[in-house]
């Protein structure tokens, strides 16, 4: 699969977030950062059960890409090595169709199918995002928290506003875990420059 301008721009949006100390690459370094971040946004405290359950975790996703992504073996994903992994990724689209879209027309899903959902690039953000921004845990992000979660990333509050009346389709003041989905899909997917997925992670 080739990737459009639109998709590269997004892509790099994405590779940026994972760069958290923005050297130019991805590190275990930029993930332990990460999982510092989630744990504090949580309120986790170091050496806690939870805190090193998540360290575990992001341990776990940075020896994954590593493996995938990591081409040379040098300990470190550059952006050539990220977009074309996302390349090979999504050239599979059918395999990374969210689950619901299937549910709603009524398909049939194997169990097989789902396992593979649930493994896939957009399930996995999906969840990375209510991990990281549904402090209380009730299965939707809100305006505040929403707000809360981006400010280390955009340093304008009315900007965090804006971007979540763009992904709040229904109006209601919370985004819930379909309306995520949707929008995650669209961010990898849709070269639709009005798509409102395209801002899932920010400005791009």
């Amino acid at each position: 699969m080739v990737l459009t301008e639109l998709q590269k721009r997004k892509l790099k949006k994405l590779f940026d977030l994972y760069d958290v100390d923005g050297s130019g690459v991805i590190t275990e370094a930029d993930y332990e950062r990460m999982a510092q971040s989630q744990a504090k946004v949580q309120g986790y405290q170091p050496g806690s059960l939870e805190y090193n359950i998540i360290f575990s975790q992001f341990k776990t996703l940075w020896k994954n890409l590593q493996k995938e992504v990591d081409i040379n073996d040098d300990g470190q994903v550059t952006l050539e090595e990220f977009l074309e992994h996302k390349a090979k990724q999504l050239s599979f689209k059918e395999q990374y169709r969210p689950l619901w879209l299937e549910r709603q027309s009524g398909l049939q899903t194997s169990q097989s199918y789902e396992r593979s959902y649930e493994e896939d690039v957009i399930a996995k953000l999906t969840n990375l995002i209510f991990e990281r921004l549904d402090v209380d845990g009730n299965g939707e992000i809100s305006r505040q928290e929403y707000k809360q979660g981006f400010l280390s990333h955009f340093s304008d509050g009315n900007l965090t506003d804006e971007i979540f009346s763009k992904l709040d389709l229904n109006g209601d003041g919370h985004l819930s875990k379909k309306e995520v989905l949707q929008h995650v899909h669209d961010f990898f997917y849709s070269d639709d420059p009005e798509a409102p997925g395209n801002w899932i992670l920010g400005p791009y």
